[in-house]
């Protein structure tokens, strides 16, 4: 136990979707857009400090599913459902430490997750 441990106190999450001024192949692909899932965390130290980070994430539709099985907009809606859960999941997280361990250690929770495809 560490004065410097966190726990998380808040969360948020939210998109933005950028086009691109000119296609972009990724993947095999074309793409002419990219949505951001950007996520908002406030965290409180066992020392009774707060911080708040941000942090943005592309979703990679277009090569996460490259088999051509799963429509793009689906595959889109999927990855930011998971995405929004995951945060939505996380504010009840209640476990102090690193970053890093807690990250880990939240990780186990994502495979009973809802199912969101």
């Amino acid at each position: 136990m560490k004065p410097t441990d966190i726990q998380i106190v808040e969360t948020s999450c939210s998109t933005q979707e950028f086009a691109y001024r000119s296609p972009m192949k990724f993947g095999g692909r074309v793409v002419h857009d990219v949505v951001l899932l950007d996520v908002t965390v406030k965290v409180r130290s066992r020392a009774g400090k707060t911080g708040i980070g941000f942090g943005s994430m592309p979703m990679g539709n277009i090569w996460a599913w490259s088999g051509g099985k799963t429509d793009p907009a689906d595959a889109l809606d999927a990855m930011i459902r998971f995405g929004k859960e995951v945060v939505r999941e996380a504010e009840n997280y209640s476990e102090f430490g690193h970053p890093l361990e807690l990250t880990y250690d939240f990780a186990k929770h994502y495979a009973p997750l809802p199912n969101v495809s």
